[in-house]
């Protein structure tokens, strides 16, 4: 099950600073997941005279796991969308899923209809959406388009240099973003 989360890994309850670790990939649930988490912290600042702070840090998607073995006494919390598997349960402690997050296949309102035959279809390198590619191109001839972000992606759409691009379900919020 692949779903927008938060993981909390909580260290020492005495620790006044969270490091928050969020990707880098330009992905506007990411921005959403950090403005919450502000907020939430603003919450709890305004009622307790104890305060929390939060270094904020864009990392690459494939460090997310690496930010658990980091040894600090801080709050650690990361906001990605992951998928929960059997192995991840029994090391993470996961946020109730409040998004379902799916692949897509995503073309311009504007574009042509197209057969599938020598078709431009972007993917983020090193990501699920790279795998989803790998697969389809199987079965469909189909030219990828690899990209290091989710922004690089979206405007190779919106200019034509790919005639698709996979990407979560809500990447659609992002696509309002730009106009």
């Amino acid at each position: 099950m692949k779903c927008l989360l938060i993981i909390f890994m909580f260290l020492p309850l005495s620790a006044q600073t969270i490091e928050f670790y969020a990707s880098d990939l330009g992905y506007s649930m990411n921005d959403l997941e950090e403005e919450i988490f502000e907020h939430v912290v603003q919450l709890y600042n305004k009622r307790n005279t104890e305060k929390l702070y939060i270094n904020t840090h864009k990392i690459p998607f494939i460090e997310v796991f690496k930010v658990f073995k980091s040894d600090t006494n801080n709050f650690i919390c990361v906001a990605q969308a992951l998928t929960i598997t059997e192995e991840r349960l029994k090391k993470y402690a996961f946020s109730v899923p409040y998004i379902p997050i799916e692949q897509m296949i995503f073309a311009l309102k504007s574009s042509p209809e197209n057969t599938w035959k020598s078709t431009r279809v972007g993917y983020v390198n090193s990501s699920l959406e790279e795998k989803v590619f790998n697969k389809i191109k199987k079965t469909h001839h189909l030219k990828g388009v690899g990209f290091n972000d989710f922004d690089s992606k979206l405007q190779a759409l919106l200019d034509g240099t790919i005639d698709f691009m996979i990407a979560d379900n809500v990447a659609i919020f992002s696509e309002k973003k730009r106009k």
